[in-house]
């Protein structure tokens, strides 16, 4: 194989992934695949697009990424559900779940972003530059995770056929705090205490916005609940903003 197949093969399977993040893939940053077995997996969020201030194109040149661990909240077809993550799955918990992969083609210097206990709950990457013309990668890992084989009751007579987790995702143009419409891309469930400029789409009324969507498929469940699983505001205030570099 020539490496001009090569590339036209990567660049195919990566156009198919853009479009499977939905009709909005070249206007959202999201995760470019889907979780279909039950171990580790690499994976990708993708910047679709950078800022533009009264008009001016403005490169990203930092990003936060946090992954709902602190009180999340669930929902099934957008309605609030009392239960746990350890109620469907395997694990108690998303911290030290996901875990950063090294790559210095967009930001100089990333970081990984951890609880008090010293797991990871998303990742940090700053003294970047995208350029505004052009869609951006920052690899990470997540780790295995299955669902449990009886849940009946949980959320309903049916079997649990996918997870689907919301990760707040800051995409940083300005070094402002609070962003404002062209300073940042804040793709958050809604507007919160530290962040309330209503922009992409997030108001401060609930689950408004667009959070990248990290989706796990259950093989053991062929038709059943889609449950979702959102960061919860006291998170995203808490550790979205990056440590003496923006917000906090």
């Amino acid at each position: 194989m020539t490496n001009i197949t090569i590339k036209k093969t990567l660049f195919a399977g990566l156009s198919l992934a853009l479009c499977g993040l939905g009709s909005n893939a070249y206007a959202h940053t999201g995760i470019q695949n889907q979780i279909n077995g039950t171990g580790t997996t690499y994976n990708n969020i993708v910047i679709g697009h950078t800022c533009a201030l009264n008009g001016r194109p403005l490169p990203v040149t930092a990003q936060s990424v946090v992954f709902p661990t602190v009180t999340p909240y669930f929902t099934v077809d957008n309605a609030p559900v009392d239960i746990s993550l350890e109620d469907i799955t395997n694990r108690s918990t998303l911290a030290g779940w996901p875990q950063l992969i090294q790559d210095n083609n967009i930001f100089r210097r990333q970081s990984e972003k951890t609880d008090a206990q010293g797991n990871v709950i998303g990742f940090e990457g700053f003294r970047g530059r995208l350029d505004h013309n052009l869609h951006g990668l920052v690899p990470f890992r997540t780790g295995g995770i299955s669902f449990k084989e009886d849940t009946t009751g949980i959320v309903g007579p049916a079997c649990i056929q996918r997870l689907q987790i919301k990760i707040a995702i800051a995409d940083i143009c300005r070094n402002r705090f609070p962003p404002v419409e062209g300073t940042a891309n804040t793709w958050i469930p809604n507007t919160t205490s530290k962040f309330t400029t209503e922009m992409n789409g997030a108001t401060s009324g609930l689950r408004s916005g667009a959070p990248a969507t990290l989706t796990i498929n259950n093989p053991n469940c062929a038709e059943g609940e889609t449950v979702v699983m959102w960061p919860s505001d006291q998170d995203v205030d808490a550790n979205l903003p990056i440590q003496r570099r923006w917000g906090r």
